[in-house]
């Protein structure tokens, strides 16, 4: 607890007096200590682990701070925070005689294989219960956080170490290495495909309509062609039929 590596969150406690004593300032030579509400009934301070595997803790250290200290305490321990166990079926412990960093320690034997560490106080001086603390025999890490495994693998916390169980199609110490192609990669291959070949289809059936379909230019033109020839019949008729060579004839004729 002191070096840090329980961070702030994981320490935990039924209440706190005031503002600057919270549970989290409860680590061994503090400026500050945890100093419990007056008023509190169940009077405990908690340390979660937050280890996927249970820690192994072989004893505490306890300091008071000024004028407060925790004169006696039990200690309960569990891995779900749900159902406790009594260290020595309940078993009081001595707590400091001073709020200065004079520790006293207390071996646990066995030790308690725990996620969840319980701190109960029962006496304290003077009505002001301050307590600092260390938890001897874990260094408090969960080896799983920040996620070391990768590609969907599942990461098995152990003392010290991690293991990785690797998704299909992955392997390595943390899962790196692919075996071929996964599941998601050929789903998202085919799918590829599908789509390149119906835009493929949809452009072969557009230039195929285009083709077929005659120019706006061509259609001009064939109705200005048709619109004259209508007009050199409507001429033609209006002539009695005479083509103007034909009134070339005509005029020839007439001369003669």
């Amino acid at each position: 607890m002191q070096n840090g590596l329980i961070q702030n969150d994981q320490i935990n406690a039924s209440s706190y007096n005031r503002t600057g004593y919270e549970s989290w300032r409860a680590r061994l030579y503090g400026d500050r200590a945890w100093w419990m509400a007056l008023g509190d009934t169940e009077r405990w301070l908690q340390v979660d682990f937050r280890s996927r595997v249970p820690r192994v803790v072989t004893g505490i250290q306890t300091q008071g701070l000024w004028g407060g200290w925790v004169t006696s305490y039990t200690v309960s321990y569990s891995n779900d925070s749900l159902d406790w166990s009594m260290y020595g079926g309940g078993q009081i412990l001595t707590g400091n005689t001073n709020g200065r960093n004079d520790t006293v320690q207390h071996d646990f034997t066995p030790p308690l294989v725990t996620r969840y560490l319980r701190v109960n106080v029962r006496a304290w001086h003077d009505q002001i219960a301050r307590l600092r603390m260390e938890l001897l025999g874990c260094d408090g890490i969960d080896n799983c956080t920040p996620e070391p495994c990768a590609n969907g693998a599942t990461c098995y916390d152990e003392l010290d170490t991690y293991t990785c169980a690797c998704a299909p199609g992955f392997t390595g110490d943390k899962c790196t290495i692919g075996e071929g192609l996964s599941a998601g990669a050929i789903v998202g291959t085919v799918l590829g495909i599908l789509c390149f070949l119906l835009m493929v289809g949809i452009l072969l059936v557009y230039c195929f309509k285009k083709r077929l379909r005659p120019s706006a230019r061509i259609q001009a033109e064939v109705s200005r062609e048709d619109g004259t020839d209508e007009q050199a019949n409507d001429g033609n008729h209006r002539n009695g039929g005479k083509t103007p060579s034909d009134h070339g004839d005509d005029l020839e004729t007439a001369t003669n």
